[in-house]
């Protein structure tokens, strides 16, 4: 788990079938004292954060587990 912070929405005209229906955040990576670093990332929300709130992110494929249907996890 990496932290961030939410520093903004995206708003997509168009998205994947796979993807409709779950809200994206832009978010700023930070160092573990909130110091920003590196470019901003664009992340799935499974949490319902908002803006300026304090995040953790996951860069790993288990990540999308939240939003799987049925028995596949």
């Amino acid at each position: 788990m990496y932290p961030a912070k939410v520093i903004g929405r995206v708003v997509a005209t168009r998205k994947y079938k796979t993807v409709e229906g779950i809200k994206l955040l832009l978010i700023q990576p930070t160092d573990w004292k909130g110091n920003f670093k590196g470019d901003p990332i664009v992340a799935a929300d499974s949490v319902g954060a908002g803006a300026g709130e304090f995040v953790f992110y996951v860069k790993a494929r288990e990540a999308c587990f939240q939003w799987l249907k049925g028995d596949k996890q």
